[in-house]
């Protein structure tokens, strides 16, 4: 048989036909009238789209914004330098392993190299002496430093551990001796700072001066003018926190510690008033702000002035982990960027030239769980670029200018997780439905919408499909106890609602298919508490039978209708996230299903997808885990089994997948959301079931779902990212990346 792929999972949920006409007749995306437009499209035309020539004259297929580079697991620290001396900058990214980015001077990277050693503090400079960057991080456990040194073209050698006083934790390198000699500076948690003179192959011995308080951040400026570099931290002292600083006195020596009350976790230093001296920048999780303390000019400071950072929700943590002082906006004053620790947002406070800020409430999504943050030029338009650490990925947002960044988002709006796209008033444009918000949403045709009034029935999930023959597409919604259908009118309207009781209360999944083979759509509901199918068997007339119920043992998170066996009778694939498996029963045509078969996963399957991903013709299973960073790949022997095939990379915490051909080059490709990465993840396929690496762009927070249609009329698809109830929806519309 020949098959037809289907991104049918975890937020639109369709049966699919093989092309060649045999199969179930009943194809919800098919009757809906968007076949040619939405994910299940199969393969676009030669020409519509390419990745190495599909498209004439573009040379590479993708989205808007700048790829996140993959790093290993943290989060960690973030430099930004100049390794091989090409003129570009790169990255490292500490973390519970040291990788290293070689940028390509347009906001990409190459691949990682990683190195073995483990670190949360990072400095890059040349402190071996021989004219070539090395980088130094600090070694808790082993009371060392640890200094990869440079080989110059941006590998480095094997670590050389220095000893210092026991748990060393933040490094920073600079001249404070004036003899043109990059020194280390090292706080300790055992409340003291040490200070590792460079100039021999190795710096030290470490001279160590105490402190009142836990060191939590470090920076090294001139605070007083003298132009001796001083050292700034801010200490935690029993449950209280200030700004310290430590003046140097041009010869490697510091003086006794100054303490100023002050609140934070993460310190910098910038001139953010414009009087030439080198105010301080502090950022707080526990209380959700950034305080900055102006200088005097002499080394003292004002009180600190707070300013809340605020999430979309106000009810959620911000946390802000760091914020880098640079004009984003272009007129010459000093703002701030500031990044969130657990949630992933970056937020922008304009700088009014005072000292004072206000905030635009302008967020923007990077991965959760974040660790440093660096801002430079790294595509070198003069604008500032930010770079934020994460678990497994790095944030990169490049500067628009005028305080925006570049990320990819063409626009926003809270469709919910359990969105479908289907063409509802007949306009040849895709609308969006959001079951959880009982919202339709009207398709402009240029990747926006505008909502429409509500359906009045939130739900856990809906599908479409032309229920009553009329060529009209119709939606079917399943609440808790119920499945409800709403006959449309052909204008993005709906007939009065038809309910039908099923279940025991816990209904979470749908899907149309008919699984009689009558040619009527049918509808599948999985009610997750009593463990059952409920089958609601079609009259065809838009009409449905009482449901039959059909027990299973799990209780499922996604559903997916299609002929897996090419016996022509729609299969079930239920993604169990409690018991970690994949299950497949085999239609037996008369709207009943054969006994699971179970594939084990990782825990937590959230998604899953069908597709042909070999092209072998035989439907194959993908599924994404949130406990690993993999798509699991069952390849299908064509009788409706499956065998385990070699899995993909995903991003940390993937959420749900689908597949389509997305660059027209006749072989699917692979997209994921992660809510952990606020992130959507492409895996080009080459053919075979071989894929390039994945590539990542910014999504939204907690992006939880994903859908694929051609928004915008220009026969390329694009990617829609949903989120949870409160949460944005984020349209990443195809381009030509030239």
């Amino acid at each position: 048989m020949v098959f037809r792929a289907c991104a049918a999972v975890f937020v639109v949920v369709a049966a699919c036909n093989p092309t060649d006409g045999s199969g179930p007749p009943v194809d919800a995306a098919v009757d809906a009238g968007v076949d040619a437009r939405a994910a299940d499209a199969g393969p676009l035309d030669a020409g519509d789209a390419g990745s190495d020539g599909g498209v004439p004259g573009c040379a590479r297929f993708g989205y808007p914004s700048v790829p996140w580079p993959v790093t290993g697991p943290g989060p960690g620290a973030v430099v930004a330098a100049d390794l091989d001396g090409d003129g570009l900058l790169d990255l490292v990214i500490g973390g519970a392993q040291t990788d290293v980015l070689l940028g390509n001077g347009d906001g990409t990277f190459r691949p990682r190299q990683s190195y073995p050693a483990t670190s949360n503090s990072i400095a890059v400079a040349d402190v071996t002496g021989d004219g070539v960057v090395d980088i130094v991080m600090a070694d808790p456990a082993a009371s060392a430093l640890r200094i990869l040194p440079g080989q110059g073209d941006g590998r480095f050698g094997a670590a050389v551990a220095i000893p210092v006083a026991a748990s060393p934790d933040l490094v920073a390198t600079g001249d404070v001796d004036h003899d043109g000699k990059p020194d280390i500076v090292v706080t300790h948690r055992a409340s003291s700072v040490g200070v590792l003179l460079g100039g021999g192959a190795l710096p030290g011995p470490e001279i160590t001066s105490p402190i009142s308080g836990t060191p939590l951040g470090l920076v090294i400026a001139d605070l007083d003018g003298d132009g001796n570099p001083d050292v700034a931290m801010v200490a935690g002292q029993q449950f209280s926190l200030a700004a310290v600083v430590m003046f140097g006195n041009g010869d490697g020596t510091l003086r006794p510690a100054v303490a100023q009350p002050g609140l934070g976790f993460s310190i910098t230093a910038a001139d953010v008033n414009g009087d030439h001296a080198l105010d301080l920048v502090l950022t707080d999780r526990d209380t959700d702000t950034v305080s900055v303390m102006l200088n005097h000019g002499n080394g003292t400071f004002a009180d600190a002035v707070f300013y809340p950072v605020a999430s979309r929700e106000s009810q959620i943590s911000m946390s802000p982990s760091s914020a880098e002082a640079a004009d984003v906006t272009g007129d010459g004053i000093a703002d701030l960027v500031v990044a969130s620790a657990d949630l992933g947002e970056l937020s922008v406070l304009v700088g009014l030239g005072d000292g004072t800020f206000f905030d635009p409430s302008l967020l923007l999504p990077i991965a959760a769980d974040t660790g440093g943050m660096v801002v430079a030029d790294l595509n070198r338009d003069g604008r500032p670029d930010a770079i934020v650490a994460s678990g497994h990925e790095a944030s990169v947002l490049l500067g628009a200018g005028g305080g925006a960044f570049q990320t990819g988002l063409a626009f926003r709006q809270e469709l919910g997780t359990t969105s479908l796209l289907v063409d509802l008033d007949g306009d040849g444009v895709l609308d969006a439905v959001a079951a959880d918000r009982a919202q339709v949403a009207l398709g402009r045709g240029d990747g926006t919408f505008a909502t429409a009034p509500s359906y009045a029935v939130p739900g856990n999930m809906a599908a479409a499909a032309d229920l009553d023959g009329d060529g009209v597409p119709d939606l079917a919604v399943v609440t808790s106890a119920s499945a409800h259908v709403l006959r449309g009118r052909g204008d993005g309207s709906f007939e009065p609602i038809a309910t039908y009781p099923a279940g025991h209360g816990d209904l979470r999944l749908l899907a149309i298919a008919d699984i009689t083979g009558d040619g009527r759509p049918d509808l599948v509901a999985v009610d997750a508490s009593g463990h059952a199918l409920e089958l609601l068997l079609g009259d065809g007339d838009g009409t449905f039978q009482a449901a039959i119920e059909q027990p299973i043992s799990t209780a499922p998170t996604a559903i997916a209708a299609v002929d897996l066996d090419g016996d022509h009778r729609v299969d079930l694939v239920l993604t169990n996230g409690g018991a970690g498996s994949v299950s497949v029963l085999l239609g037996n045509g008369d709207g009943t299903f054969q006994p699971a078969r179970d594939y084990a996963t990782a825990d937590e399957p959230r998604g899953t997808a069908v597709g042909d991903v070999d092209g072998d013709q035989v439907a194959d299973l993908l599924v994404v885990s949130a406990a690993e960073t993999a798509v699991r790949v069952w390849l299908g022997n064509g009788d409706g089994t499956f065998r385990l095939g070699e899995p993909l990379a995903a991003e940390a915490g993937a959420l749900s997948v689908a597949t389509a051909d997305l660059d027209g080059d006749g072989a699917l490709d692979v997209v994921t959301t992660s809510a952990r990465g606020n992130s959507v993840g492409l895996r080009f396929g080459r053919g075979g079931g071989a894929f390039a690496p994945i590539v990542q762009y910014g999504a939204d927070v907690f992006a939880s779902g994903v859908l694929i249609g051609d928004l915008d009329g220009d026969h390329r698809l694009d990617l829609v990212a949903t989120g949870g109830v409160g949460r944005g929806t984020v349209v990443l519309l195809a381009t030509c990346l030239r």
